[in-house]
């Protein structure tokens, strides 16, 4: 018997009600210095200035 997958996914946008009101999604966009903490948090060894060095000196291409 063959299977069918009905993808049934929506895109999250901001300010759009895609759920009942009190769980509508609220996103906040970050640029990389408003970020840099948060994600170095989750790497120990990594620090935001160590990060953009390391960022900065990568050729692109």
């Amino acid at each position: 018997m063959a299977h069918r997958i009905v993808d049934l996914s929506v895109a999250l946008q901001n300010d759009i009600p895609s759920d009942p009101p009190r769980n509508v999604p609220v996103i906040e966009y970050t640029d990389h210095d408003q970020s840099a903490e948060m994600v170095a948090a989750l790497f120990p060894a990594c620090r935001p200035r160590s990060c953009r060095k390391a960022r900065a000196g990568r050729s692109s291409g």
